[in-house]
């Protein structure tokens, strides 16, 4: 579920399955999808060909680099970038 006021660039990969593949008689057989939802909460901003795995939250105001790619859940408030994407700095607010 990607919720209001979400800005998403270009390229980025949201993925709410993988594939389980096993090998018979020496070639590879998809047999079954693993699915988990995703969500992305409000006022997210996530970066050009950053990737979303299956069953990550990403919470408010969160903002998500540029190519990152994302493996876990992400806390409100927070950047996250790299590869996996770790967290950065908190995000922070004016009145």
């Amino acid at each position: 579920m990607i919720n209001k006021n979400c800005l998403i660039a270009e390229m980025v990969v949201i993925r709410d399955q993988d594939h389980i593949t096993k090998i018979l008689n020496g070639k590879h057989k998809q047999e079954e999808f693993v699915t988990a939802p995703v969500e992305i909460a409000e006022n997210v901003w996530i970066g050009a060909k950053a990737s979303i795995l299956k069953g990550i939250q990403i919470g408010e105001f969160s903002v998500i680099a540029a190519s990152a790619v994302v493996t876990k859940s992400v806390p409100s408030f927070q950047v996250w970038a790299g590869i996996p994407a770790k967290f950065m700095k908190q995000v922070t607010t004016t009145d």
